[in-house]
Order: structure tokens, then sequence, then C-alpha cells
């Protein structure tokens, strides 16, 4: 059984995307948990770990939208994603 707790936050102020990235990359790299992925070996559940590398973070541009507009937007898309599941075997987790 596995668990995906989507949500979104609100950041206000100019944000530095690229040292955003880089300190989520740094998280995913210090917490394996974050790039792995489950296998089945002789029938077992098998965790494999990935270097994590090719993550990038995901960016949609709203500034042509309204601020109500926005919301509404991030309401949806996290909406989608507590619809979506996952595949343990894919990763990553």
């Amino acid at each position: 059984l596995a668990y995906s707790m989507p949500g979104a936050f609100r950041i206000e102020g100019k944000l530095n995307v690229k040292a955003f990235e880089q300190a989520l990359q740094t998280v995913v790299q210090r917490h394996a948990v974050l790039r792995s992925h489950v296998v089945l070996v002789d029938d077992q559940p098998c965790q494999v770990l990935t270097t994590g590398e090719g993550w990038s973070l995901a960016q949609r541009e709203m500034l042509n939208l309204s601020e109500a507009a926005r919301h509404e937007k991030v309401r949806e898309r996290v909406a989608q994603w507590r619809q979506q599941s996952f595949d343990l075997a894919t990763g990553p987790l």
C-alpha cells in the first residue's frame, strides 16, 4: 500500500528557481526513498535505488492569469494529483 499526499504551497516574493530546484535535489540525494522503486525478486519485494539524476522541478507559467484564475488552476491540478495512482515498480516513489 502506498500513500500519496499531493498539495501545493504559496511562495510570496521573488523565488530563485534554480536555487530552489537545487535544494530539492539535495533532499532527493539525502533521502534514498525519494529515488527508489520496488521490484519483485523471487516473488519478494526488493528496493532499487537510483542516482536521482535527471530529476527536475515541474513548472507552470501562470503570470498571464488573474490571481483568482491561478488559485483555481492550482486547485484543479491538486485535484488531478489526488486522482493519480502510481506504480511502485516504476519509481521514483
